[in-house]
């Protein structure tokens, strides 16, 4: 089986959750160790949102493959959804056996959780909008940026 290079998958602008988590993690001065779970949970979280996503959007597709609940069922896609949710908060927990300090871990875990309500609230104003035709731009701007919300 030959293996594909990251360019013929990966978008260049999918690199920038890593890079901001990195800089994140450069702020906190977190060992590399710890990064990689920040980063790490920052892309399974990332994944649930999609997870959720295609369910409300009622996607069948998402990158050309079949989505989670064309391919399992709806069910299966809200508890994979809700898994890693479980799996991202249990991974924060880990960075205190990594030698982050507990306030650290904290805040992050406070940043990650601020992060995850903007997100919700963006999709709550996504599937509110589709029901409207009197989004302005700036409503518009607001949704798109919460839904997208990186770690600040």
């Amino acid at each position: 089986m030959r293996l594909r290079a990251a360019d013929d998958y990966l978008p260049r602008g999918k690199r920038l959750r890593p890079l901001i988590c990195s800089l994140f993690c450069r702020l906190f001065a977190l060992p590399s160790d710890a990064a990689v779970v920040v980063i790490t949970a920052t892309e399974i979280m990332h994944a649930a949102s999609l997870a959720h996503d295609d369910i409300e959007d009622h996607d069948a597709v998402r990158w050309g493959r079949p989505t989670l609940q064309s391919a399992f069922g709806l069910e299966q896609a809200i508890n994979v959804g809700d898994s890693f949710i479980g799996v991202v908060y249990q991974l924060r927990l880990t960075l205190g056996s990594r030698g982050v300090d507990p306030a650290v871990v904290t805040k992050v875990i406070e940043v990650f959780n601020s992060t995850h309500l903007r997100m919700c609230e963006g999709q709550h104003l996504d599937l509110r909008s589709r029901y409207s035709d009197d989004l302005t731009v700036a409503e518009y701007l607001d949704m798109v940026s919460r839904k997208g919300e990186a770690i600040r």
